[in-house]
């Protein structure tokens, strides 16, 4: 038999090909590699954390800066009411010299002379003075104060001489008023006056507004910060600077709104005023031995101008820093997605590389096996062509019947044989292959008995096909 030219096989890059591209992107397509979610994380905290700093930073600050003006304004209060009560105590000594030298006398025995030492030492006090002596009818009957021939004597305060009369008080303040021949604004105490025990009328000293707004108006760092005496009724006494929309009623009668008299009259207290919407910030302290607060009113927008200066700057430091995280982080999260594609591509170079070793080697091991195939096949050939011919000759030499069927019956058998060699030798690739048309369903049925042998007794094999199937153009080996 013929040996022709063998077959080359396929080419083993090209088999893996398709499973080395599935393998390469299945790496590209795998989730971001640790230090890709570490920096993604760190994108986050970047974000998140200076945003924290600023805003603890923030509310430090400004808690800082509100506890070292109250405590600042405690103190400053204290001062003030120590202050405001010694005024009101060395008035009320005058008061006490004039009701002990009234006491049990009548008021044809005026002290004339002691009210005139009695006025020196009050211009001394607060640059102002106005005494003022009425009896039991409310009538003035003696005053200190300078007055032209046709000037009205001044009138005791309505409010403390019927105060004073019931003896509900020992001492009383009395509302602002306007001294119409000082022409200033005072606000008076007041004391009882007793003879035998009964009311005998009322001794009232004026105190001048206006040299305790003047004293309270240097000890106030910030212009809409203020200062404020009043009495527990809420009638203001006195005010630094201009009278506030936190108060109502004419002149003499202001008082302190009802949101502001809600807070507690002594401590430091947070309020919220009815007319203006800044935030205030409030300290109140009663004096001692008088039914009368000093209130120290801090604007807080002022107290926290600084704050917000300093909180601007901070606000871009930091987001300045946190643009400059967050480029670096971009960065380096880039660097690190080339580095991951990179290494993703190495890596399906590799496994292209190891499957086409696979694959070659695997190609390496059916050459082997169809070289050894056709070089058995050839050889088993050979065998059955010296065989089938010397059948061959001996049938035609031999005239018995039962002879002559024995030897076609072995003649068969080696053309079969020889049959299935040369499906051997067009495995192995060593011989050429001659397509001519072939049923197929035929060629599948002749190699029943092959293949019923070959699977075994314990496998029933079955053959389905379309019986109008074409013939096909093919070598049947």
């Amino acid at each position: 038999m013929r040996q022709g030219r063998p077959i080359p096989a396929a080419n083993p890059a090209e088999t893996a090909l398709p499973e080395s591209r599935d393998a390469q992107r299945d790496l590209l397509e795998r989730g971001p590699s640790g230090i890709i979610r570490v920096l993604r994380l760190l994108k986050v905290v970047a974000l998140v954390l200076p945003a924290l700093l600023f805003t603890l930073a923030a509310w430090k600050g400004r808690s800082d800066i509100l506890a070292q003006e109250e405590n600042d304004g405690a103190k400053l209060v204290a001062l003030l009411t120590e202050q405001a009560g010694r005024l009101l105590n060395d008035h009320e000594i005058i008061l006490d010299i004039v009701v002990e030298h009234m006491r049990n006398r009548g008021w044809d025995a005026i002290p004339t002379d002691l009210l005139h030492e009695l006025e020196v030492i009050d211009r001394r006090i607060d640059g102002e003075s106005d005494i003022l002596l009425a009896d039991a009818d409310g009538v003035t009957r003696a005053t200190t104060l300078h007055l032209l021939p046709n000037q009205p004597l001044p009138v005791p305060d309505r409010d403390c001489f019927l105060a004073l009369s019931r003896n509900e008080t020992k001492t009383c303040i009395s509302r602002p008023h306007h001294d119409p021949v000082s022409r200033t604004d005072l606000f008076s105490l007041s004391r009882r006056l007793d003879n035998e025990d009964r009311f005998n009328g009322m001794a009232q000293v004026a105190i001048s507004v206006a040299y305790i707004a003047d004293l309270w108006s240097s000890v106030t760092q910030r212009e809409a910060d203020r200062i404020t005496m009043f009495r527990s009724d809420g009638t203001i006494l006195v005010q630094s600077g201009p009278l506030s929309p936190d108060v109502v009623g004419p002149s003499g009668t202001q008082k302190i709104l009802p949101a502001d008299r809600a807070q507690p009259l002594t401590g430091v207290a947070a309020s919220r005023p009815t007319v203006h919407s800044d935030d205030r910030l409030t300290i109140q302290k009663k004096l001692a031995d008088y039914p009368a607060y000093i209130s120290l009113h801090l604007d807080k927008a002022a107290i926290l101008e600084a704050w917000y200066s300093n909180i601007t700057v901070y606000g871009v430091v930091a987001g300045i820093t946190t643009i400059g995280m967050m480029i670096a982080l971009q960065i380096a999260t880039r660097r690190a997605q080339k580095e991951h594609r990179a290494i993703g591509l190495w890596q399906a170079e590799v496994q292209e590389r190891e499957n086409a070793q696979g694959q070659l080697r695997q190609s390496q091991k059916m050459e082997s096996l169809g070289q050894l195939t056709g070089g058995i096949a050839h050889d088993f050939n050979n065998l059955l062509t010296v065989i089938i011919g010397n059948v061959g000759m001996v049938l035609g030499k031999l005239a018995d019947s039962d002879d002559r069927r024995m030897l076609r019956s072995a003649l068969g058998a080696g053309e079969s044989a020889a049959s299935l060699t040369q499906r051997l030798l067009a495995f192995a690739r060593r011989q050429v292959l001659q397509p001519r048309s072939v049923d197929v369903l035929g060629l599948v049925e002749g190699m029943r008995g092959l293949l019923s042998r070959t699977l075994g007794p314990d496998i029933q094999l079955t053959v389905l096909a379309d019986p109008q199937l074409l013939p096909v153009l093919v070598d049947p080996n």
